[in-house]
């Protein structure tokens, strides 16, 4: 309580004793009178209240004077609790009140659960039997116009995982060596110039026991056209791999009637590239190897969906209706459009890969002229079925 409301108090407590006497209650008696007519009492202490003087006077003014002066002795605030005099203020109800410890319990703030989102799933359109995983056949082929095929120079399968936001890709090595249903054994990128997207998922089910929902192909024109559309992509570009990259790309200039130099890539380190240059990077292979070359394609297909996600979904829904008379592929517009609000949402997504054959589950052969990759296919199979969990 502050001063101006203890005086407040203090009057008011004059005030009472002053109607008091008015009424005819006793306000001062004498000694004697005191011995007959009222009863002898203990008076509580209180520690808090200064004794008046005693030689008080019943009159009012000298009363008010008394408790003015009171009322003055009042600390100011609570640090001022202990006068040099002896007050204290009254026990608050945090205080100790006769050695019994007084709280007040604290307000509680209600607090209220918001209602948990809805699981993310897949386009009910595209009627999977598991609406949280999706897996789509990525086909890459090495023709240099639209309207020609090619050979899968790329297949990864892609598997969208919503349930724990990863992205699983499995590459498979072009050279492997397989039977082809109808046409013998021989390597695996053979199938899809045999027999398009059905009969190279046809394959990889009887190798590897693997399914696939979708398939999607696309050729060295659509991919550069594609990454353009996007505004390019950021891969880092080792100088090495930078000059491999300018003798494809002079190469792939004569292919389509431009001049060798054009669009050559001018530094090394972090670059955006250009759709032309990042196809010709994804082909590299003779600095190293096969595998060296798939790990290109993924950081591709990594570096393309990172700038999917930096679009707005009007945007990429704009950008499918405009490439999707280009594409190869069993989905519809309406597929490929649903899918982009679910890859919009999925969070913190995470990529991880996997190369068939894998490491120390094959051996480097010749087959009638061919250099080819021979797997043991039983432990690959476990290798992906591992994998894709």
């Amino acid at each position: 309580m502050c001063i101006r409301g203890r005086r407040i108090a203090v009057c008011l407590c004059a005030f009472m004793i002053l109607v008091a006497g008015g009424m005819g209650w006793p306000c001062a008696v004498s000694g004697a009178q005191a011995q007959q007519e009222l009863p002898t009492a203990t008076a509580t202490p209180k520690p808090w209240l200064r004794p008046l003087p005693e030689q008080a006077s019943t009159d009012a003014t000298a009363l008010s004077a008394s408790l003015e002066t009171v009322t003055e002795a009042l600390p100011a605030s609570p640090a001022d609790a202990a006068d040099p005099q002896g007050y204290t203020l009254p026990p608050s109800s945090l205080q100790e009140v006769e050695g019994v410890a007084i709280t007040l319990s604290p307000t509680v703030t209600p607090t209220f659960t918001p209602t948990p989102e809805p699981p993310l799933e897949l386009p009910a359109v595209l009627g999977l039997t598991d609406a949280q995983r999706l897996r789509v056949l990525l086909i890459g082929t090495d023709a240099y116009r639209p309207e020609d095929s090619g050979r899968s120079d790329a297949m990864l399968l892609l598997q969208i995982d919503l349930r724990t936001g990863e992205l699983k890709m499995v590459s498979f090595l072009r050279d492997l060596y397989v039977r082809i249903p109808g046409h013998g054994s021989t390597r695996l990128n053979a199938a899809y110039v045999y027999g398009g997207a059905a009969l190279l998922a046809q394959t990889l089910w009887n190798h590897f026991g693997l399914s696939t929902d979708r398939y999607l192909a696309v050729n060295f024109s659509l991919m550069v056209s594609a990454i353009d559309h996007l505004g390019g992509i950021t891969v880092e570009v080792s100088e090495q791999e930078r000059k491999q990259l300018n003798s494809i790309l002079k190469y792939y200039n004569k292919q389509i009637g431009l001049k060798e130099k054009d669009g050559l890539l001018e530094e090394a380190g972090m670059q955006l590239l250009t759709g032309k240059q990042a196809l010709c990077f994804s082909r590299i292979r003779k600095m190293d190897s096969d595998f060296q070359r798939s790990n290109r394609q993924k950081k591709v297909i990594e570096a393309i969906y990172a700038r999917i996600r930096e679009m707005d979904a009007l945007a990429l829904a704009s950008l499918a209706s405009e490439m999707f008379h280009q594409i190869k592929t069993d989905m519809t517009l309406s597929d490929i459009i649903g899918l982009v609000p679910v890859l919009m949402r999925m969070e913190e997504v995470q990529f991880d890969s996997l190369t068939i054959p894998a490491s120390g589950t094959y051996h480097n052969d010749t087959i009638r002229g061919s250099d080819v990759l021979v797997a043991d296919f039983e432990l690959n199979t476990a290798r992906i079925n591992a994998f894709l969990e």
